[in-house]
């Protein structure tokens, strides 16, 4: 039986901030791996982000990966009052047991 409420387009262009900056880089000087975006930018990226990008893109089971721009991209209204801005959505391929492909968002914090 299908249900036609749970079909959904995607957007054919998706256009990033108009404040672009520099690349962001690996320290070799190459570009980010499995970022979804061919290029990401050093702008609104901190230190630690940074390394949490370069952490995904080196994952095998993760096929790719997206830096949100901070509260603009993506929100989530849960049960406080203030919305949460997810700093990363990635698509992580599971293959154990069986084949899995799920949609993780994301807010890491740094522990000090």
């Amino acid at each position: 039986m299908e249900n036609k409420d749970l079909y959904y387009e995607v957007a054919e262009h998706l256009y990033g901030s108009s404040k672009a900056s520099n690349p962001l880089l690996k320290t070799n000087g190459e570009p980010l791996q499995k970022s979804l975006f061919e290029t990401e930018y050093e702008a609104g990226v901190n230190k630690f982000e940074k390394q949490v990008a370069l952490y995904l893109g080196a994952q095998t089971s993760v096929d790719w990966w997206w830096k949100m721009l901070s509260r603009r991209d993506y929100g989530i209204q849960g049960w406080l009052k203030d919305t949460i801005y997810p700093d990363f959505l990635f698509a992580w391929n599971h293959n154990e047991p069986v084949n899995k492909k799920w949609l993780i968002v994301a807010e890491p914090k740094a522990i000090t």
